[in-house]
């Protein structure tokens, strides 16, 4: 109650009239015991300014919930709600990854990644593996608190505009702000040596090897990681690959240092934190024994979905006419983002 309360406060007294109708929908949604919370949060982040967004909403916000449900793992899986559980996980993965792929607002897709992130660790709680689930926790803050910091800075500096479609060919302009997002991007894919690396392959393995994981929990989770990389290749392709939209120059401001020297400090967190949070945590070596199909199952959809997408997207280019725009396509972080 008293983070809505602060949130609530300052999103009503820093922004306009619109902000209202979302702290009414909030407060409401709260007193039924947080069933909207997948409405809830993407009205919140979207009506709230960036440094609230940054701080509140992507880590103490969702950290406090979470947390408490750490604490209190044992006594959940004593009882009957590990289904529950399963199922309440699953499906928000995989509801937030589709909402996203269809979604324009650009800190909404932010939100949105930010619910399928806590389903994914209610999921790792269902597994049991609290450390786990606590190590995602820490790294999740920081990731979602560069995303927001450079979402903050792209939309101040095209009028606090928000509409993905309307972006593009950013590099040019704020090109520190855009290297910041590709680190992000690689890390919430699990590349090597980035936070995420420590961590992804772990829990999809641990999903993988657990009993109670029947077979179409097993296809649901695979499916959401592809809509994962889907939505994160489209939000790349609309900032940095649109060639089309050009009108935007003439209001772009400079980069500011300060907010610069800020990313630099979250960004070599991200790079480190991993590692540091692996020694600290993880004392013991973890060897887990999976069949060697599981284990390729993954690989084999993103193949895939490298054709199919290939495919679609040259088709759809031939028939408006649009290859040299559609060769920018970054087919490539498909694949390493999946590996």
């Amino acid at each position: 109650d008293g983070l809505g309360i602060t949130s609530y406060c300052l999103i009503i007294y820093y922004h306009n009239y619109t902000s209202y109708n979302s702290a009414i929908v909030t407060v409401l949604c709260n007193r039924l015991e947080d069933v909207g919370i997948l409405i809830t949060l993407r009205l919140i982040i979207t009506e709230a300014p960036t440094p609230v967004s940054a701080l509140v909403h992507s880590s103490t916000l969702v950290t406090a919930g979470v947390y408490l449900i750490i604490r209190f793992q044992k006594f959940l899986m004593s009882t009957n709600i590990n289904t529950s559980l399963c199922f309440i996980s699953v499906t928000t993965i995989f509801m937030a990854g589709l909402i996203a792929n269809f979604e324009n607002d650009f800190k909404k897709i932010i939100a949105l990644s930010t619910l399928r992130q806590l389903g994914l660790i209610i999921m790792i709680l269902r597994i049991g593996q609290c450390i786990l689930a606590f190590y995602h926790l820490l790294t999740h803050a920081i990731f979602k608190s560069i995303l927001f910091m450079a979402a903050g800075t792209i939309i101040h500096s095209i009028s606090n505009n928000q509409d993905i479609r309307m972006l593009g060919n950013l590099n040019e302009s704020i090109p520190f702000t855009i290297i910041s997002l590709i680190i992000s991007n690689l890390a919430l894919g699990g590349a090597p040596f980035f936070s995420g690396f420590y961590r992804k392959d772990l829990i999809i393995e641990y999903a993988y090897s657990n009993r109670n994981t029947n077979i179409l929990i097993t296809i649901i989770i695979i499916i959401s990681l592809i809509l994962t990389i889907t939505y994160s290749i489209r939000f790349s392709y609309y900032l940095f690959f649109n060639k089309t939209i050009k009108f935007y120059r003439h209001t772009f401001l400079k980069e500011n240092f300060i907010i610069n020297l800020s990313i630099i400090i979250i960004i070599l967190l991200r790079v480190s934190i991993g590692s540091l949070i692996n020694w600290a945590f993880f004392f013991d070596l973890y060897l887990i024994f999976i069949n060697t199909n599981k284990k390729l199952i993954t690989l084999i959809f993103s193949l895939a979905r490298i054709i199919i997408i290939v495919l679609v997207l040259s088709i759809i280019c031939k028939l408006i006419k649009l290859n040299d725009h559609c060769c920018c396509m970054p087919y490539y972080l498909i694949f390493v983002s999946s590996i």
